[in-house]
C-alpha cells in the first residue's frame, strides 16, 4: 500500500464515500430497530443508541467473518476500468443528496439501492451497457444477478417467512402462554441481531467503494479490503446513526400502527416484532456472509408487513408511500448520477 499516490482529488472522493457511509447511518439505520419501536419495546432514543452500537459492532465483525459484500459492490456492479475516480465521487454526491431529501420528507429509502442506482448511472454514462456487465460480457456473471437475488430474498422471502412464523406462534397460542415480559426479553436479543446485521451488510457496501477508489488510484495493487478501512467506516456509520432520522422511523411505524391508534394501544405486538426481527436478522446476516448486498430497509419492512398481516392488516397508505420511495430512489439517483457524469466528465 502506497499512500503517497493519493492525490487531492482522490482524497476528496474518499471523504465523499465516508460522508455517504455517514448518511447510511442516519437514513437507513433506523429501519433496523423500527419493529422494536413499533411494538413499544424501545423509545426512539433507546433505539438510536442500540442502532449506533449495533452498526459499529456489526461492521467490525467483517474483520473476522469476511467482507464478501464489499467485493461484490467493488468489483461486480460496474467495470472499474470503464469508470473514473471522479465519476465515483459524483455517484457518492447523488446518494448523499438523496439521503438528505429522504430525511427531510421522512421517506424510508434503501441506501443499498440508492448506491446501486448511482453506480449504474455513472457506469452507463461512461461506458454504456458494457460498463454494467463483467469483462466476460455475460450477464450471468454480473453482480446485478446477485442484487436481484437479494431483492427477492428481502421482499418475497422476508414477508412470507415472517408471516409463516407469526402464524405458527398464533396457532399454538404462544402470545397468551408466554408473558409479554419474556417476549420483550426475546426482542431485546433479536433487535441487536438486526441492527448489527445492518452494520455488517450495509456498511460493507461503502467499504467496497472506498477500496475501489484506493485500487483505481494505485494505492493498492489488487482489490483487497484493508482492516483499517473497515474500522474507519464502522466509526463513521455509527456517528452518522447518532444523527437520527426519526421521521423515517415514524413512517415505518405507521406501516403497522395506523396513525389513528393511541401510543398505548399499539396493534403491532411484541411477538410480531420478535418474528419479524428473527426473519430479517437471519436474511441480512446470511446474505452478507454469502456476498449478497441485501437491503436492510427492504428486509425489515417486508418482515414487519408479513408479521402484522398474520393477525391484522398493514396500513396500505404507509406501504404505498414506502414502495414509492423505493422506486423514486432508483429514478433519482440513477438520473442525477448519469446527468452529472455526462455534463461534467
Amino acid at each position: 500500500m502506497d499512500l503517497s499516490l493519493l492525490s487531492v482529488g482522490t482524497v476528496v472522493v474518499l471523504l465523499l464515500v465516508l460522508i455517504a457511509e455517514c448518511s447510511n447511518g442516519w437514513s437507513d439505520a433506523p429501519a433496523s430497530t423500527s419493529a422494536a419501536v413499533a411494538s413499544g419495546l424501545l423509545t426512539n432514543k433507546q433505539a438510536l443508541r442500540i442502532t449506533s452500537a449495533g452498526n459499529f459492532l456489526g461492521l467490525l465483525a467483517a474483520l473476522v467473518i469476511g467482507a464478501a459484500v464489499a467485493k461484490t459492490i467493488g468489483t461486480g456492479i460496474v467495470r472499474s476500468d470503464l469508470i473514473s475516480i471522479r465519476s465515483i465521487g459524483i455517484a457518492m454526491v447523488a446518494t448523499i443528496v438523496w439521503a438528505g431529501v429522504a430525511l427531510r420528507l421522512g421517506l424510508p429509502i434503501s441506501k443499498t439501492h440508492s448506491l446501486l442506482a448511482a453506480l449504474a448511472g455513472i457506469g452507463y454514462a461512461q461506458g454504456g451497457l458494457a460498463a454494467l456487465l463483467p469483462a466476460s460480457g455475460h450477464w450471468q456473471d454480473s453482480g446485478w444477478v446477485v442484487v436481484g437475488i437479494g431483492v427477492f430474498l428481502a421482499i418475497v422471502c422476508g414477508s412470507a417467512l415472517a408471516w409463516f412464523m407469526t402464524s405458527v406462534v398464533i396457532e399454538f397460542g404462544w402470545p397468551e402462554k408466554i408473558s409479554d415480559v419474556w417476549w420483550k426479553r426475546f426482542q431485546l436479543v433479536t433487535v441487536w441481531g438486526v441492527s448489527s446485521g445492518h452494520g455488517f451488510n450495509d456498511g460493507l457496501k461503502y467499504v467496497g467503494i472506498f477500496t475501489l477508489v484506493l485500487y483505481k488510484a494505485g494505492v493498492i495493487s489488487e482489490f483487497r479490503v484493508m482492516p483499517w478501512v473497515i474500522v474507519t467506516c464502522a466509526v463513521v456509520m455509527a456517528l452518522g446513526t447518532l444523527l437520527g432520522g426519526w421521521r423515517i422511523q415514524q413512517r415505518l411505524e405507521g406501516l403497522v400502527n395506523p396513525p389513528s391508534i393511541t401510543p398505548h394501544k399499539k396493534s403491532f405486538k411484541t411477538y410480531m416484532g420478535v418474528m419479524s426481527e428473527l426473519t430479517s436478522a437471519f436474511l441480512i446476516w446470511q446474505t452478507g456472509w454469502l456476498g449478497i448486498p441485501m437491503s436492510t430497509n427492504h428486509g425489515v419492512t417486508a418482515a414487519m408487513a408479513g408479521a402484522k398481516s398474520a393477525q391484522g392488516k398493514v396500513h396500505i397508505n404507509s406501504l404505498v408511500r414506502i414502495i414509492w420511495g423505493w422506486v423514486v430512489t432508483y429514478l433519482f439517483c440513477a438520473t442525477i448520477a448519469y446527468a452529472s457524469a455526462t455534463l461534467f466528465l
